[in-house]
């Protein structure tokens, strides 16, 4: 990732137990007119989708493309670790009653077509599982 490691910052301030307030964490957006809140949160789901793009095209290549793979694997690290920094500061935010303000600009995509259609496959996958425990009579 190009630009200052945020992420580096973010663990340092975790460790430290320091919670900064909204809009001057390292992983804030830059622009002051973005609401934090609703920042943190499209990046939690960014990087949740992520996470579901990096293992579904690994589990493709793991048996025909190790080294592939490899990456592939590195990459869902990658998304997964941010995906729980974006998390713990969305929870820092919400814990110390930090809210979503609507005079502050929201960010682009907050429910972005790929976050929609991960839920719904998603949810339907579960439903059908739930189905076919319930079928077989397994809890």
């Amino acid at each position: 990732m190009d630009g200052p490691n945020y992420l580096d910052r973010s663990f340092q301030l975790i460790n430290q137990n320091e919670n900064l307030t909204p809009g001057k964490h390292p992983l804030d957006p830059f622009k002051e007119d973005l609401d934090p809140v609703a920042f943190a949160l499209k990046q939690t789901k960014v990087f949740l989708v992520w996470i579901d793009e990096h293992l579904s095209s690994f589990e493709k290549l793991r048996e025909s493309d190790v080294e592939e793979a490899n990456r592939e694997l590195g990459n869902l690290r990658d998304a997964a670790e941010q995906a729980i920094l974006y998390m713990n500061r969305l929870s820092e935010l919400v814990l110390s009653g930090s809210q979503i303000n609507p005079s502050k600009r929201m960010p682009r995509d907050l429910s972005s077509p790929g976050w929609i259609r991960l839920v719904d496959y998603i949810r339907r996958k579960r439903e059908a599982e739930i189905k076919e425990r319930k079928e077989k009579g397994t809890p």
